[in-house]
Order: C-alpha cells, then sequence, then structure tokens
C-alpha cells in the first residue's frame, strides 16, 4: 500500500513537471532547425559516414550511406528535449537518437530524486518512436544513500505520449 502511494506521487510530481515545462515559452514554440552542438563532433545534420578499414566499401554505394547514416525524426528529438528541459542533461547522441538526463532532485521532494533516458527511433514521427526510460532514487539512513524504488511502467508511457504530442504540434506548426 505504501509502495503503490509512493510510487503514484512521483508519476504524478514528474508529470506535474513536465506538464509546467512543456508550458514554458522560451523558444520552445519554434520548430526545431536540426543543428545540435555536439562538442568535438559534427553537427546532427551533418551525414554520418564511418572511417577506418571499410570505409571505403561503404563509402563507395549509395545505398550503403544511406544505410550507414542514422535518421531521427527532427521533431521528436526536439519535442524530446524540450519535454526534460527542466532536468539537467547528462548525454545526447542526434545520430543514435539517445538522450539521457542526469539525476534531478525538485525542491518539493529533496529525499527523492529522478532520471530519465529517452531514446528517439527513425525518421518517422508514429507512436512507437520514443521510448521513455524513468529511474527513481530515495534517500534513506542517516548518511545519505540513495537507494533505488520500483517506477510504474505507466510514468514513462505517459511521458511517451507527452512527447508525441509536442512532436506533433511542433510539425503541424512548420507544415510538416
Amino acid at each position: 500500500m505504501r509502495r503503490s502511494k509512493i510510487t503514484g506521487r512521483a508519476g504524478l510530481l514528474l508529470l506535474g513537471a513536465l506538464a509546467l515545462a512543456g508550458c514554458e515559452s522560451s523558444g520552445s514554440t519554434r520548430a526545431y532547425t536540426g543543428t545540435v552542438n555536439n562538442p568535438g563532433g559534427p553537427k546532427a545534420t551533418e551525414a554520418y559516414r564511418p572511417s577506418g578499414q571499410r570505409s571505403d566499401f561503404v563509402q563507395g554505394s549509395e545505398t550503403a550511406q544511406r544505410a550507414a547514416t542514422v535518421q531521427v525524426n527532427r521533431f521528436a528529438w526536439r519535442a524530446s528535449l524540450d519535454t526534460i528541459s527542466f532536468m539537467p542533461l547528462a548525454s545526447s547522441d542526434p545520430y543514435g537518437g539517445a538522450i539521457a538526463t542526469d539525476w534531478y532532485v525538485s525542491r518539493a521532494n529533496p529525499n527523492e530524486r529522478l532520471r530519465v533516458n529517452i531514446l528517439v527511433g527513425g525518421p518517422e514521427l508514429r507512436g512507437d518512436s520514443v521510448r521513455v526510460t524513468v529511474f527513481r532514487q530515495e534517500r534513506r539512513g542517516g548518511r545519505g544513500d540513495w537507494a533505488n524504488v520500483t517506477v510504474d511502467p505507466s510514468v514513462g508511457q505517459n511521458l511517451e505520449n507527452v512527447i508525441i504530442q509536442r512532436a506533433r504540434e511542433l510539425s503541424q506548426r512548420s507544415g510538416g
């Protein structure tokens, strides 16, 4: 009983924070331009071409070149970044479509922290093109040790739905 209340509160807290983040007007209504800063690497708009021993084979074939280029739907990518903009970003890979946040501690509940991993797959904007995994920890003991807590799968599914809805809005606004 207590565990379900805690899981429910965590889900409610996350959804509330996401709803507030979605209302932010600091440029999040603009369509994604397709360029992400990637320090030390190419821009997200540039096609990835492998290099090394087999690069001549891959670069010699037009179909092999298209297969070597990973494509991520730009609206789903932008919507994912917009949705978790209130959380610290640990890493993002625009080529593979992976986004990982660092631990987020809300001011309302400093004894709980959340982390989110998002995987945006494929160039099409579909309901299954975004996968979200939510991790949650609670502070236990006098030393401040963090312990993993089970997260209701519906929290991740709800977050996926918010991202897809936001991506559709961005797509419609850009005429795509």
